[in-house]
């Protein structure tokens, strides 16, 4: 056979991810190509210096998106030092089965500015029983003074039908419980 099916579909999707991607970062979205840290250097770039290199007017905000593979924890101080000028954050974070300290004390920190108005489970890594929670979530933030009053407590569930899909779509999404 000259052509294999599920090589050309994988081609095919990876080509179109590829052309969404050039499409979405076009015009004022910006794509850091530089490892995101704590530190500004040749090879990497700091929240503040990102902040920074955007030149930003003082009514002008950021909305980060943040999936950095472990180093998110490393840019909260960043963060809360920029809080008024990024108004929402969607961020993955990672090791929650081994860094489940570093993660409560980011959380707490960013509580302070900032208001969870989603958290979604990424089923692309474990389950971990122990805990009873993905090893990794996405979670939203929404800046204190961008809401009138603080969000009701959520009684959904999670996953939330038709906002929600798998990371990984050929396994079910998480759910995740709260008490």
């Amino acid at each position: 056979m000259i052509l294999d099916w599920k090589k050309g579909q994988r081609f095919a999707g990876r080509a179109i991810r590829a052309l969404k991607y050039f499409l979405f970062f076009t015009g004022e979205r910006i794509h850091i190509r530089k490892k995101v840290s704590d530190v500004d250097n040749e090879h990497k770039t700091s929240i503040n210096g990102i902040i920074r290199s955007l030149h930003l007017s003082e009514d002008q905000t950021v909305f980060l998106k943040m999936d950095i593979e472990g180093s998110e924890y490393r840019t909260i101080t960043d963060i809360i030092k920029n809080e008024n000028k990024i108004t929402c954050i969607a961020a993955e974070f990672h090791y929650l089965n081994t860094q489940t300290d570093i993660f409560n004390e980011a959380i707490a920190r960013l509580l302070n500015h900032y208001h969870i108005v989603h958290i979604h489970g990424n089923n692309g890594g474990i389950y971990d029983a122990h805990q009873d929670f993905p090893e990794t979530v996405e979670i939203t933030f929404l800046h204190k003074t961008a809401l009138n009053h603080p969000p009701a407590p959520s009684t959904r569930r999670y996953p939330v039908s038709g906002l929600d899909f798998p990371n990984d779509s050929k396994k079910p999404d998480y759910e995740l419980r709260f008490e």
